[in-house]
């Protein structure tokens, strides 16, 4: 009798080339990823920077509405980006 070969619905297997192609993707994902989180921080810095600001008793601030709408408008979009 033949020994019977475990097989696996799910099985995938990756030449040479392919792990290349990964390794060369990795290397470009990562600084990628860093350069993003860096926009995304300052992006994040710069809209509760401007938002603090608004609300400034300072004669020397003054922000119309439509800025301070833009501001809270960054700042949502910074946090949904961060979560995509």
């Amino acid at each position: 009798m033949e020994p019977e070969q475990e097989s696996s619905l799910f099985e995938i297997r990756v030449n040479e080339n392919g792990q290349n192609c990964i390794r060369k993707f990795w290397r470009l994902l990562v600084p990628g990823l860093i350069f993003f989180l860096l926009v995304f921080l300052i992006s994040l810095g710069v809209s509760v920077k401007n938002i603090l600001l608004s609300y400034s008793n300072t004669d020397l601030v003054k922000i119309p509405m439509t800025a301070r709408v833009t501001y809270y408008f960054s700042l949502l979009t910074a946090i949904i980006n961060s979560w995509l």
